[in-house]
């Protein structure tokens, strides 16, 4: 069944000059979404847990995508607001996308161990993935803005990786009933989406 309605969780940001702390979507997503998934209808979820569990029930939501920003544990508030959204997608097996710390944040969830990446591989690069597809694993260039990252012999029981960089960090993986897939990189920052982003996207929420 396809997700009709996607969340999209936000990363916490304090406004110069003013000391609020606000909850910010890059652009980048609108056009990722109008792109990828034009098909559905996406809200942004405001990172507080009453809050973000009442938006998934008044809009019906049936899809979520954790996006990126903001180590683990820098907004507690964040951080609740995420398992407020994670725990009921769980119990109900809707799709899930985590991306870049929405990869770490699921690892984490499960009692997983968070590492710190090579910076001189992984902090504003691009790198080489190792890409695994049925019986087939080929390489492709991603983008990598990310400090902390999961080693694959960390990786917990309840993901399977299936991109891993040559250092051993895994770049992608998957829940074993596929409704979880998470990926280190940022998708929505390439110019132009990849065949292959569009795919792992689109397959994620019924699309394709």
């Amino acid at each position: 069944m396809a997700a009709h309605r996607i969340g999209l969780t936000m990363r916490s940001d304090r406004a110069p000059g003013h000391g609020e702390i606000r909850d910010v979507l890059a652009r980048d997503w609108a056009a990722f979404m109008a792109a990828v998934l034009p098909e559905a209808a996406w809200l942004a979820l405001p990172s507080a847990p009453g809050a973000a569990e009442e938006c998934i029930a008044r809009w019906e939501l049936d899809g979520f995508i954790l996006t990126g920003g903001n180590d683990l544990g820098q907004d507690p508030v964040r951080d609740a607001a995420e398992k407020a959204v994670l725990a009921p997608a769980l119990a109900r097996a809707l799709p899930v996308l985590g991306v870049c710390r929405g990869l770490q944040f699921v690892q984490s969830y499960f009692g997983g161990r968070i590492a710190r990446a090579d910076p001189t591989v992984h902090v504003a690069a691009r790198h080489i993935v190792h890409l695994s597809q049925g019986n087939r694993t080929r390489e492709i260039e991603v983008n990598s803005f990310h400090r902390f990252c999961v080693r694959e012999d960390d990786l917990v029981p309840e993901l399977s990786p299936f991109a891993v960089s040559g250092d051993g960090c895994v770049e992608g993986a998957r829940s074993r009933d596929g409704r979880i897939v998470c990926l280190q990189w940022h998708p929505e920052r390439e110019e132009t989406v990849s065949e292959t982003d569009r795919g792992l996207v689109r397959s994620l929420f019924g699309w394709e």
